[in-house]
């Protein structure tokens, strides 16, 4: 079901995020819910991510990552986990990945690139 901003194509004020960022990533998960991870705030790459949650309008941390990172890229995966991987603007350059795991809002190191 379309919000009444997706239906009407307009835009409403939302919670804020814990962190101010740029060059992350959005990723809308199975549930519904939005991972958004990494990205720059302003002083270099962050580790951090969060959840958006579009039925209450707010943001909430979540996991922690093994390396920070931003303009990296994200792919929802058929099992649900989000494939985050390469790093890129801010350096350092990154050919690991990890794997972010809705279900126990964690994240581990997986294979590198």
């Amino acid at each position: 079901m379309l919000s009444s901003e997706a239906k009407t194509g307009t835009f409403a004020a939302t919670g804020p995020m814990s962190t101010p960022r740029e060059g992350h990533t959005e990723t809308v998960l199975v549930s519904g819910t939005v991972l958004v991870a990494d990205g720059n705030g302003g002083g270099g790459p962050l580790s951090t991510a969060e959840l958006y949650n579009p039925v209450s309008g707010l943001f909430a941390l979540t996991g922690t990552m093994t390396s920070k990172r931003d303009y990296a890229s994200a792919t929802l995966l058929g099992s649900g986990d989000v494939l985050i991987a390469g790093s890129g603007n801010s350096g350092p350059f990154l050919a690991s990945a990890k794997l972010y795991s809705p279900g126990a809002g964690t994240f581990a190191a997986t294979g590198s690139m």
